[in-house]
């Protein structure tokens, strides 16, 4: 999903990517039902739109850096 976030007034400002909990249960192999448990433990940051739940990629990145086991 893009949000074009650019208004006549400037136009160097880039469209906002955000991704639906399905994109980040494809992308990380795990459930929907996982993710909307990490979105609600806290976990996982999540923009809610009435009843839909967005991430953002930097979120999920910077979920993924700080959850690596070795």
């Amino acid at each position: 999903m893009m949000i074009n976030t650019t208004s006549p007034d400037n136009e160097n400002e880039r469209p906002i990517r955000l991704l639906k909990v399905s994109d980040v249960a494809r992308m990380t192999q795990v459930s929907p039902s996982q993710v909307y448990t990490m979105i609600q433990e806290g976990m996982l940051p999540a923009v809610r739109f009435g009843t839909a739940l967005r991430v953002r990629p930097e979120d999920l990145q910077k979920f993924i850096e700080e959850n690596i086991t070795s």
